[in-house]
């Protein structure tokens, strides 16, 4: 099973290797929501809960890159050199967008997922993003995919 600190490791591995490049992700989905109460929890800010959520059991990071990156795809490539140094596999069917790095006991056990999403389509309205999605029409919008 993954652990918060194996994404960490994960997470801080990948942002080093990007570092000095456009690449910025914004940190999403279960691992994203824990970072976010432990950031607020050592700021010791008011909030409206009265008790936190416990972390969910994840095995991926779920990036948001900002849809600039995708209309200009050479701007994804640090990232594309990042996760193959990081020893990432693609994921059959989703090759723009999901990769796994496999853990001590192969694919299934232990293995660390990215799950690459962009932000809203109307951001790529007019370009060539959008009209990929037009002629593929299989992938949800969401997930990073440029032509």
């Amino acid at each position: 099973m993954i652990t918060i600190p194996d994404l960490q490791t994960a997470l801080l591995d990948l942002l080093h290797e990007v570092e000095g490049t456009e690449i910025r992700p914004i940190i999403g989905g279960g691992y994203g929501i824990y970072l976010r109460i432990e950031h607020v929890r050592r700021l010791d800010v008011r909030t409206l809960l009265r008790e936190w959520p416990e972390p969910r059991s994840t095995n991926d990071l779920d990036l948001f890159l900002r849809p600039e990156l995708l209309i200009d795809s050479s701007k994804l490539e640090p990232l594309a050199v990042a996760i193959a140094r990081l020893g990432y596999q693609v994921v059959p069917g989703a090759e723009k967008y999901q990769f796994v790095k496999p853990g001590p006991g192969g694919i299934q056990a232990g293995s660390i997922k990215l799950d690459i999403l962009t932000g809203p389509q109307s951001r790529f309205k007019g370009t060539k993003v959008t009209a990929a999605y037009k002629v593929g029409g299989k992938t949800p919008f969401r997930r990073a995919r440029s032509s």
